[in-house]
């Protein structure tokens, strides 16, 4: 049997469900999920209760990232209908932005396209 090495893994879309759902996943257990598979870089969306939809929430979702992950991370910014200046002074420090365009809930929804142009 030929054996193959590789580079560590990244999945670029991960529910760490912290904070508000920690019953499901969070970051101990998805990050020791992830390098048990490879994984050596995971980045979390932001539709977790509540939403990564401000600087604050930002601020918490990564500081429980930096008490609980095993691996190296990244979180995502949510973009809302009207959150665009709220979440601007976290934009270096994000993974990206995460546009929900359909099938979502609340205030992560863009339901029409003038939403997403700012």
């Amino acid at each position: 049997m030929k054996k193959i090495t590789l580079p560590g893994l990244i999945d670029v879309h991960v529910h760490m469900r912290e904070p508000g759902a920690t019953h499901k996943e969070d970051w101990a257990t998805g990050t020791a999920a992830a390098l048990a598979g490879g994984f050596t870089t995971v980045l979390a969306m932001p539709n977790t209760a509540p939403p990564v939809t401000s600087v604050e929430a930002f601020q918490t979702a990564v500081q429980a990232a930096e008490e609980k992950a095993r691996c190296d991370y990244g979180q995502y910014l949510g973009a809302g209908p009207d959150n665009i200046d709220d979440i601007l002074p976290a934009a270096g420090q994000a993974a990206g932005l995460k546009m929900y365009l359909d099938f979502t809930y609340g205030e992560l929804r863009l339901d029409t396209m003038p939403l997403w142009m700012p």
